[in-house]
């Protein structure tokens, strides 16, 4: 009986260490996409998000500046576009080194 107890102890440690993992990173679930803004002062995309449920999200940017999403992961294709210019489409990777994939930037009306 104390085998079994002790076997089962093991077991719920191993479990409870398994499910306390740390957060995802971008490089390994996605990335954080990039841009040149143009002159769009409001950005948009929607997508897949990491976990692979459609999102959509806007941002306040600054005109003719990069622009990074920082904290928001996409997987697959992406649409972008500014309230100053057409819309684009990027493919964002699954796996890749480092944070951000770079796309084409944003164009003025």
């Amino acid at each position: 009986m104390k085998k079994l107890f002790a076997g089962l102890l093991t077991a719920g440690a191993l479990s409870i260490t398994a499910l306390a993992a740390g957060p995802a990173q971008a490089a390994t679930n996605g990335h954080e996409a990039e841009f040149w803004t143009s002159t769009s002062t409001t950005v948009t995309i929607s997508g897949n998000n990491q976990n692979g449920v459609p999102v959509q999200h806007s941002w306040n940017v600054g005109a003719e500046t990069e622009f990074k999403s920082y904290g928001y992961w996409w997987v697959g294709t992406i649409t972008y576009y500014g309230n100053h210019s057409h819309s684009k489409t990027c493919y964002i990777p699954v796996s890749h080194p480092g944070d951000f994939t770079s796309c084409t930037g944003l164009t003025a009306n």
